[in-house]
């Protein structure tokens, strides 16, 4: 079968669904000035919650996603527990080393008679076999923790690579790594415990701030996936809106344009790092956003002018077609106006 034939056929079953949803929507709306006891409008209460947790499912059909995201996010999301797990073996690794480096003694390698050598002439003294032990413990859990840690800032923050590594070893050029420190094998200059565990922490520390730094770089590329994911939601919801309009279905268009709009102001809760409820409706949101500065005034009065035609389509009443198409054309417009110029960040990690 042609590809074009089997889009147009899955175009068409996707505007059923939609219509569907729409006319869910409605008759969710309209059941409630026909029940009279709170029996009844308890059992319709739960039916409107199932009917969102429906709607909630469809919708990421819609998109072809899995509800929570999709794999992407999923991968983003244990991308940070391993760094944080990685941390975490950082820490004991840290506090195995200094402790190692405070007891063992540094003994002062005399020169030969008659010669100045100006080079580390301190060397440690032997471990006993419990501190070996330990020492082989944290030689392993480095090993490890290095393995990983490079294959993370490789792939995200490849411009710190070679920072990373100079960390690991000092070589032959005079400099000290994380390694040489573990190890216990490198002669030092002084005998100043202090001074050693203080150059030992500032190294670890440059390897560990590195690899931390990529979860703020994941925490904006969730935040970029998930908006991305709720503007494909969007505009397929507008797009639909559109064909109900013209098909004559003008409630039913009024009532998918008020679940964009809905969908719209979350993605901008999201966007600013506001929080809000799954059940938070246009008003709390908007309102949120405006005393937060993060819409003006403008845009206050135009989404809740659209609200109201969204609410109105979804309840008995008198409106207008026009009034639909003006709803749906300006927010298209507020969509346009609310995109960003440049890749979401995160206010709190902005510098």
């Amino acid at each position: 079968m042609p590809t074009r034939v089997i889009s147009k056929i899955l175009s068409f079953r996707h505007h059923d669904r939609m219509v569907t949803f729409a006319e869910q929507a409605l008759d969710q709306n309209k059941r409630p000035a026909a029940v009279k006891t709170a029996h009844e409008r308890g059992v319709l209460a739960g039916m409107n919650d199932a009917a969102d947790r429906q709607n909630d499912r469809q919708a990421c059909e819609f998109n072809g996603l899995a509800e929570g995201g999709g794999d992407g996010m999923k991968d983003l999301e244990g991308i940070g527990r391993t760094i944080n797990e990685l941390e975490t073996t950082a820490i004991e690794i840290e506090k195995v080393v200094i402790g190692l480096l405070r007891t063992t003694n540094l003994i002062q390698r005399p020169d030969p008679m008659g010669v100045i050598f100006f080079a580390p002439n301190n060397q440690w003294d032997e471990l006993s076999d419990q501190e070996q032990q330990k020492q082989r413990d944290a030689l392993r859990k480095y090993q490890r923790w290095y393995t990983v840690a490079h294959r993370y800032v490789r792939e995200y923050v490849p411009e710190r690579v070679d920072e990373f590594n100079l960390c690991y070893s000092g070589g032959t050029q005079g400099r000290y790594g994380v390694i040489d420190y573990i190890q216990l094998e490198r002669l030092q200059w002084s005998r100043n415990k202090s001074r050693i565990i203080d150059d030992f922490w500032r190294i670890f520390e440059i390897q560990r701030s590195i690899l931390l730094s990529i979860t703020d770089l994941t925490e904006i590329e969730r935040i970029n996936v998930r908006e991305l994911i709720s503007s494909d939601f969007i505009d397929r919801e507008i797009d639909e809106a559109e064909n109900l309009y013209r098909l004559g279905h003008h409630r039913a268009a009024g009532v998918l344009a008020g679940v964009a709009l809905e969908r719209h102001l979350k993605m901008l809760c999201d966007r600013y790092g506001l929080e809000y409820l799954k059940e938070d409706i246009v008003e709390l949101l908007v309102q949120r956003l405006y005393e937060t500065d993060c819409i003006d005034r403008g845009q206050l009065v135009t989404i809740r002018h659209l609200a109201d035609i969204g609410e109105r389509c979804s309840h008995p009443g008198d409106i207008t077609g026009e009034e639909v198409k003006e709803s749906i054309d300006r927010f298209k417009e507020l969509i346009r106006q609310s995109s960003p110029a440049e890749p979401v960040r995160p206010q709190d990690q902005i510098a």
